[in-house]
């Protein structure tokens, strides 16, 4: 058991990384972890496989955190061990006491290094489904290295339990959390409202993701067109950017729905375009545990999303939102229908879901729980 010596510790970590896109949620929650902690009073440094330091590098250096690069091209070969053993050979030279690997590649690379290194390490898991099926191999092995594997649903948890085979005494559940300005977003509603041309009596629906076919873009047009018979004065706001933004544009253009869809491509810290939504929907395939769901909740704005992943664990159906069965053009509908026109229950659940926000998933909540796994990892090699 840690006494009070070890509560206030502060330790020596170094959080690794794969690359450092802006568009990422990994990247996202690693250089807002890596900023929360420093601020906390922890010797905190970066590795990423990476030789570009564009992107997310700025944020880093604003937080005066050091970024180091160990670029490999891939997980095998002379030149990916060189990058192992000089990851190792700098994690011993200096002092460092924990590592904690946020995606794939840095999973399997970093805790290899951490392990030739004699230091304990966390590996990550975010994610249900896999886009190549070699990750799940890796995964599987990194975790087998790993001292801990930290996901951030129970649905991510037993999916690392039944697909990579990690035993329940190394799983560790600690979700993603809001960033305190989150929570003061809708009091910008008159500017995001006037910034994308809806009027007073228009009602938003909007989503906030990746332009990506796990997100499902295309049914919550469908939907969204099907909506406009019994709402004509009903808009749809949809931020984000990817490979499918051609795609969606053209549907957009074949439904007729110029005038009524906003397509408003990348908006940097995207949670503040909550502020002009009435009802958020996140109509995904597969998720983890999406950083857009639960910044929805924090603005206090209504949520319908798909019952997927780590989406369960935020929101409890008919209580903070309402949930649809994933891909289900009329389960989708229904719970858009009852958004919209019982506007009385869809505030109480904006509120509901904007308190457990705050109580679950704020920076000082998630962090401390963090902390406490840090701790408690950091002294494995002691054991």
């Amino acid at each position: 058991m840690n006494g009070p010596r070890d509560t206030l510790r502060k330790l020596r970590v170094v959080h690794c990384i794969d690359s450092m896109a802006v568009s990422g949620g990994s990247e996202l929650n690693a250089v807002r972890t890596a900023s929360a902690l420093k601020l906390r009073g922890h010797h905190v440094s970066v590795f990423t496989l990476t030789a570009n330091l564009g992107g997310m590098s700025s944020r880093y250096e604003s937080a005066g955190i050091p970024v180091r690069r160990f670029p490999v091209g891939s997980l095998v070969g002379r030149h990916t061990m060189h990058e192992i053993k000089r990851a190792s050979a700098e994690l011993v030279d200096g002092g460092v006491e924990l590592v904690h690997s946020h995606d794939c590649y840095s999973n399997l690379i970093m805790v290899l290094a951490a392990r030739i290194a004699g230091v304990p390490v966390i590996a990550s898991k975010r994610w249900t489904q896999y886009s190549l099926r070699r990750h799940l191999y890796t995964d599987r092995l990194a975790y087998r290295l790993a001292n801990r594997v930290l996901v951030n649903s129970r649905q991510v948890g037993e999916s690392a339990h039944r697909e990579q085979g990690v035993p329940a005494r190394k799983l560790v559940v600690i979700p993603n959390f809001v960033d305190t300005e989150v929570f003061e977003a809708s009091k910008d509603r008159p500017f995001w409202r006037t910034k994308f041309g809806f009027s007073p009596d228009d009602r938003v629906l909007g989503v906030v993701a990746q332009l990506r076919p796990e997100k499902n873009h295309g049914l919550l047009l469908r939907v969204f067109n099907s909506l406009l018979t019994n709402h004509p004065n009903l808009k749809l706001l949809i931020v984000g950017d990817g490979e499918l933004r051609e795609d969606l544009e053209r549907q957009v253009e074949e439904y007729g729905l110029s005038e009524r869809v906003v397509l408003a491509g990348h908006v940097e810290r995207a949670w503040r375009t909550f502020a002009a939504i009435d009802v958020a929907v996140l109509p995904s395939q597969h998720e983890g545990f999406p950083n857009s769901l639960i910044e929805a909740m924090a603005v206090g704005v209504p949520v319908v999303a798909s019952d997927v992943g780590g989406i369960r664990d935020a929101i409890r159906n008919g209580e903070s939102g309402w949930l649809a069965a994933p891909g289900d053009h009329v389960s989708l509908c229904n719970a858009l229908s009852r958004a919209l026109a019982d506007t009385v229950s869809a505030g109480h659940m904006a509120d509901h879901a904007r308190e457990a926000a705050a109580c679950e998933y704020s920076e000082g909540a998630v962090l401390a729980r963090l902390e406490s796994l840090y701790r408690e990892t950091s002294l494995d090699k002691r054991r």
